[in-house]
């Protein structure tokens, strides 16, 4: 060989030394290797037999740099590939064996890009061409076979490295074949050919690699090079986001460096996997380690609290299934997954955890574990339930916290400050009332002496305590007041002209009945009609809750409290949600008794009808914030969402968000049985169920 092939001790690489100075390829020789015409390169580098004489194409010197066939075969490009470079590209398999005959040195060459004709040949998946080169390395000696084929490009790439990265599954066996511990040569950014193939979800590749290292190598011998990746990661930590199938295969290579190695952020492969909520794949873990629940990232936080961040309550409940106690775990400020929970606004996965019975927990353990989670404080002293006090404004996961649970309320912050307190600081005016009434009636069950009593004792006024309770809504400000005061009066304003509209509107109907009525019995014509009967009973509903809305308003003026006022206006504005509907239901009724008979129009206008309820329900509850169909759907999209905010800024923030629409588009795609179940409970039953009422009794 024309250069001699050494490895440098530190890391492996294969260097060339007195690498020898080429002439600059002639065009004529590059345009034929690159087109593959054998002809022209035959002639040029002189490589047909005297007896060879091509019947067509003939080339003189003329037409070319002139040059010796022994220069041209020696030449390479301006990026330093030679002709064997260019063919090992190109596939040009005939030509390969006589070219590697003619100059064996041509097998080390190296272009700009420190890459060999390996490299090239193993890149574009040219087996045959690499086995060609491997038949004629081997000529040159065992030793120079394995230096040329761990010889490394300016990446500190092998040709395994390139056939892995490119899905070369027929190469990867030629290398691994010929050089098994060429899987453990990693490259400049510490990243093995296993990875490459896991990460790009080359099953069949992984199968192969991880087949040869469990058959022909010792467990000692497969170290940590053999699967690592960047930024300190394994090629686990790649497999758990592609299929199960990647992840079975190397776990026949499980050691606890590929098992519990940690990236450059401290996080496992299940870490990767609670942050996806991929169950299955979990489970392939834990069945095969359950110690790898009770590592830390590098802030402390543990596989069950990043299930927790992300909404992933399946993944919750594999975590305390396997390990029961890792609901106990403390991150680096001394919160459980209760604590982080509340703090990523996370409540519908304690809700889920508190109601659903499904989850398949031990019940007593967990119950036990469970209140004393609740009652764990951090660093700064705060339980779960201080955090729920400042930042919930879910009534019902206050009640099961309160209520179903052995919690000490009596608890202190490094502040001083109880549970009680801070609710009574943040003064939430949407949900604090209910809090407080649980939290003062548990309290009341503890002490002798009540609420009341226990605030005395922490120094907080008679008089602050009376004018902030007795009227059960927390204390206020001259603006404050007079700002929610303004609001309830203009939408009282506005409820109250359409309920005085809508109950004129259907008065006057039910005296001018569809069809009129007989001149001699008074009786309405279309009376026996089944379709009359029910538009008689939605106009009729429609004017009662009219009427009832009109005297919730009455009663809302007569009280000065402007929270209860608030209250009071918004059942009125439900009421008078429901009545319009049984309005534009009565009107479509109306006109279907009267058009039946004459075409299909009726069936038309009972179909727009129908339509306008539905849009007219779901801009109604994606406004309040209080339908759960959207609201839940729309918080599994935003599962990985953080902070604290109340329901209606987050409908809010949706209604201007201009991808609403491709995001429902993706719940649709993705959740089909869950969607269906919440369009059963969100739209067919609010729409279908009072019809089927009025069809009924319109019947009798």
């Amino acid at each position: 060989m024309a250069s001699k092939i050494t490895s440098s001790p530190a890391t492996g690489e294969p260097k060339t030394q007195n690498e020898p100075k080429r002439p600059l390829m002639p065009y004529k020789l590059l345009e034929a290797a690159i087109d593959g015409n054998e002809t022209d390169l035959k002639q040029l580098l002189g490589l047909n037999d005297e007896e060879d004489h091509p019947p067509h194409t003939k080339v003189s010197v003329e037409d070319i740099t002139p040059m010796k066939p022994s220069d041209c075969l020696r030449s390479a490009t301006g990026m330093g590939d030679t002709i064997l470079h260019i063919l090992s590209e190109n596939g040009c398999v005939n030509l390969v064996s006589t070219i590697c005959t003619k100059d064996s040195s041509l097998l080390e060459a190296r272009n700009v890009r420190k890459e060999t004709p390996f490299h090239q040949a193993a890149r574009f998946g040219h087996d045959n061409i690499l086995r060609i080169l491997i038949e004629h390395a081997k000529k040159l000696g065992d030793s120079e076979l394995k230096e040329l084929l761990r010889q490394q490009n300016c990446l500190g790439e092998t040709a395994l490295h390139e056939a892995a990265r490119h899905g070369h599954g027929a190469v990867v066996s030629t290398l691994m074949e010929e050089d098994l511990e060429l899987a453990g040569l990693v490259n400049e950014g510490f990243v093995s050919p296993l990875y490459l193939a896991t990460a790009r979800g080359s099953l069949d590749i992984v199968h192969n690699m991880v087949h040869n290292m469990v058959t022909k190598l010792r467990n000692h011998e497969i170290t940590p090079a053999f699967y690592s990746g960047p930024k300190k990661q394994t090629a686990l930590h790649a497999a758990v986001l592609q299929v199960p199938e990647l992840t079975k295969e190397l776990l026949q290579l499980y050691s606890e460096p590929l098992g519990k190695g940690a990236d450059e952020t401290g996080r496992t492969p299940l870490h990767f996997i609670a942050s996806t909520g991929n169950h299955d794949m979990a489970t392939l873990l834990l069945d095969k380690d359950p110690s790898l629940a009770y590592i830390q990232d590098s802030d402390g936080s543990f596989p069950v609290h990043t299930a927790v961040r992300m909404g992933h309550r399946k993944m919750i409940v594999l975590l305390l299934q396997r390990c029961l106690d890792s609901g106990q775990l403390l991150d680096h400020n001394g919160r459980n997954f209760l604590h982080i929970a509340l703090e990523a606004n996370k409540l519908f996965v304690i809700f889920k955890l508190l109601k659903d019975s499904k989850n398949k927990l031990p019940i007593s353990p967990w119950k036990k574990m469970f209140n004393r989670m609740a009652n764990t404080m951090d660093n700064k002293g705060n339980t779960p339930l201080h955090l729920a006090a400042e930042y919930v404004s879910f009534d019902e996961l206050m009640k099961s916290l309160l209520t179903k649970n052995k919690l000490d309320l009596t608890l202190q912050n490094k502040e001083g400050l109880t549970a009680f307190d801070i609710s009574v600081i943040q003064c939430d005016t949407k949900s604090g009332t209910n809090f407080r009434k649980i939290y003062t009636s548990k309290m009341e069950g503890r002490s002798s002496t009540g609420w009341f009593q226990y605030y005395t004792n922490h120094k907080i006024s008679e008089s602050k305590l009376r004018a902030q309770f007795e009227d059960d809504n927390p204390t206020m400000d001259e603006s404050e007041a007079k700002r929610i005061s303004e609001s309830v009066i203009a939408k009282a304003q506005l409820v109250g002209l359409g309920s005085v509209l809508i109950a004129t509107v259907t008065f006057a109907a039910a005296f001018t009945l569809p069809g009129g009525t007989n001149q001699d019995t008074g009786n309405p014509i279309l009376g026996r009609k089944y379709v009359f009967k029910a538009f008689v009973l939605a106009d009729f509903a429609a004017f009662f809750l009219s009427i009832m809305s009109t005297l919730m308003l009455v009663h809302c003026s007569s009280d000065k409290n402007p929270y209860r006022m608030e209250s009071y206006v918004g059942f009125s504005l439900s009421i008078f949600s429901i009545a319009t509907r049984c309005m534009v239901m009565a009107l479509a009724l109306g006109l279907y008794v009267l058009l039946a008979p004459i075409g299909k129009t009726g069936i038309l206008v009972l179909v727009m009808a129908s339509c306008l309820i539905i849009i007219s329900n779901q801009v109604t509850a994606l406004r309040s914030g209080k339908d759960l169909f959207w609201e839940e759907l729309l918080d599994g999209i935003e599962a990985g969402d953080s902070g604290y905010q109340s329901r209606e800024s987050r409908v809010k923030a949706r209604l201007q968000d201009g991808r609403i629409v491709f995001r429902l588009f993706h719940a649709l795609m993705t959740t089909p049985l869950k969607l269906m179940l919440k369009l059963f409970y969100g739209v067919f039953l609010p729409i279908v169920g009072p019809l089927i009422f009025i069809f009924v009794f319109a019947l009798v």
